[in-house]
């Protein structure tokens, strides 16, 4: 296991990364002291919880009904310009629903926005490193089971169920279900993150598939390595998947007012106007952006990207753990235990309905997020030097993306300092440290001084009592066009 100190503040410290196979928790494993440098922190100890593993970045494979209305196309657009953050290994497109004389599944849509990517994938490579080739993206598509996520009435405009006995069973096996459990099965001890943008159905194939052929013991292995993230239930067989496999690790976000919606929903919404898409990702950025397409004047709002939450979830950005789907993140929190987590409906943000709520969670970092589209969007056509990139959030010298925890006394007066961080621009940095509310066990408030500067002082309530946490997130933005914003999450655990 690789070790690593984080040196100046922390004394008695416990400094470890763990991967996600094995980090589900604030779990230590061994130790190391030195001598004391701050008092204050003189009896503290610290581990760090790895983002994305020692094996790698995380997994990824989307189904995709692309077609059936235009957020897909937008979110496979934001989806390619992150696909350096990604392994990216399966882009599977799902049956949708049919209001047009095209088939169910339209794979071509992918292709043809991997292509633009192709045209500037040269120039974001100027900016960073990691995005694949066109063929490799290009041979990762995949084909669901042709048959429609819902049936489509062009009279009464509205859609109806079909069946799963259509979707799932004997003989319903397709291109991306056979691909979903080849890709299980690889000796890579990474799990699988499946998001779903429509019909999970390609997904319940593989599951019912390994099911009928294995063991009990082989099927639990193989549900093990799987983490799902469903936008909504947008047919049954996503209550059939629940329903019949209870162990499997799955966000649930629901229809209606569910937590995805916060990508466009509550919060300030200019990000996502169409003045907005004009300037930022439409006009002058190439041809990757001017295939994210509107949605027609029938429908609630231009521009929604439902489903990139799904996705910005796994980012790893100093403040998603994914793993950990109530710590909150640029995807949303949401409330539950392991294998099962659903819309938050307790965010103590404000006193708005449960549905507002949840949609917070991922409104919350929309200026945030929506920059960070912006920026990558600019490095489509721009140079590095006259575009912006994201600052490195350090936590007392450490560079990493670790989640840090720090174990000490109630009542204690403690120092967090951002040293170290840095900025790729030469940008100016402003600091903010914060609580996150409704995150940890501990539900009193917490006081931090000088919240706004590189090195903030917290005081340990007294009334922690031995074993509660809480998270303090240090957020660092730049003062570049636009801000970019770079995370560490701090998990302050009372002994």
């Amino acid at each position: 296991m690789h070790m690593k100190k984080i040196t100046h503040s922390l004394s008695h410290q416990l400094i470890i990364i763990i991967s996600f196979a094995t980090a589900l928790g604030l779990n230590a494993c061994t130790s190391s002291s030195q001598e004391a440098e701050r008092s204050s922190l003189s009896e503290a100890k610290a581990e760090n919880l790895e983002p994305t593993g020692s094996t790698g970045k995380p997994r990824v494979v989307v189904l995709t009904d692309i077609g059936g209305d235009p957020d897909d196309e937008e979110s496979m657009v934001r989806f390619l310009l992150y696909s350096n953050e990604f392994d990216v290994e399966g882009l599977i497109a799902t049956g949708r629903v049919i209001r047009d004389n095209r088939p169910a599944l339209l794979p071509e849509l992918i292709a043809e926005r991997i292509n633009a990517y192709g045209e500037v994938r040269d120039q974001l490579l100027h900016h960073a490193d990691g995005y694949p080739t066109v063929p490799f993206l290009l041979d990762k598509i995949k084909t669901g089971y042709p048959v429609p996520k819902r049936n489509w009435d062009p009279k009464t405009q509205k859609t109806s169920e079909i069946p799963l006995t259509e979707k799932i069973g004997a003989d319903k096996n397709s291109e991306g279900s056979d691909w979903i459990i080849e890709l299980v099965d690889r000796p890579d001890p990474r799990p699988v993150w499946i998001v779903v943008w429509g019909t999970a159905s390609d997904l319940a194939q593989a599951l019912w598939q390994v099911k009928q052929e294995r063991s009990a013991e082989e099927l639990a292995t193989f549900v093990a390595k799987l983490r799902v993230y469903a936008i909504a239930k947008q047919d049954l067989s996503n209550d059939w998947i629940l329903e019949n496999f209870p162990n499997l690790f799955i966000i649930q976000s629901s229809e209606g007012t569910g937590t995805f919606r916060g990508i466009y929903q509550q919060g300030d919404t200019s990000y996502y106007s169409e003045a907005w898409v004009e300037e930022n990702v439409l006009d002058k950025h190439g041809p990757l952006g001017k295939l994210y397409t509107e949605r027609p004047s029938a429908w609630s709002a231009p521009y929604i990207e439902g489903d990139t939450p799904s996705f910005l979830y796994l980012i790893a950005n100093g403040l998603n753990y994914p793993e950990q789907p109530t710590w909150g993140s640029w995807g949303g929190r949401y409330q539950g235990a392991k294998p099962l987590f659903v819309d938050l409906n307790n965010d103590p943000l404000s006193d708005k309905p449960i549905g507002e709520k949840a949609q917070l969670s991922v409104a919350r970092w929309r200026p945030a997020f929506q920059n960070d589209f912006e920026a990558r969007m600019d490095w489509c056509v721009k140079p590095f030097e006259e575009a912006n990139h994201n600052p490195v959030a350090a936590f007392d010298g450490d560079t990493s993306k670790d989640v840090v925890t720090l174990t000490v006394s109630p009542g204690a007066e403690i120092s967090l300092d951002a040293e170290g961080s840095t900025d790729p621009d030469g940008d100016q940095l402003d600091f903010h440290w914060l609580v996150y509310e409704g995150v940890g066990t501990y539900t009193g408030s917490v006081n931090i001084t000088n919240a706004n500067t590189q090195v903030a002082i917290i005081t340990i309530p007294q009334n922690a009592a031995t074993g509660q946490n809480f998270h303090v997130i240090l957020e660092v933005k730049d003062d570049g066009e636009p801000m970019l914003y770079s995370y560490r999450r701090i998990i302050i655990v009372v002994e």
